[in-house]
C-alpha cells in the first residue's frame, strides 16, 4: 500500500465517525426537544472520545507504514 491510499483510507474512516457522530447527536437533540431521553452526555463524550482514538491510530498506522517504506525491518 502506497501513502495515498493509506491517507484515502484514513480520511474515509474519519469521515464515516464523524457521520455517526453527527447523526447521533442530531437525534439526541431532536429526542430531548420532545422530552426524551436518548442517550446520556457521557455515551455522546464517549462516541467523542472514540472517534478521535479512531483518527489517532489510522494516523500512526499511516506513520508506521510510511517508515518501513524507508527503512524496511530486517
Amino acid at each position: 500500500m502506497d501513502l495515498s491510499s493509506l491517507l484515502l483510507i484514513a480520511v474515509l474512516v474519519f469521515l464515516a465517525f464523524e457521520a455517526a457522530s453527527f447523526h447521533f447527536y442530531r437525534v439526541a437533540v431532536k429526542a430531548k426537544s420532545e422530552g426524551k431521553k436518548f442517550f446520556s452526555e457521557s455515551r455522546f463524550w464517549n462516541l467523542a472520545l472514540a472517534t478521535f482514538l479512531a483518527l489517532v491510530g489510522v494516523l500512526f498506522l499511516i506513520f508506521f507504514v510510511r517508515n518501513n517504506q524507508r527503512s524496511p525491518l530486517v
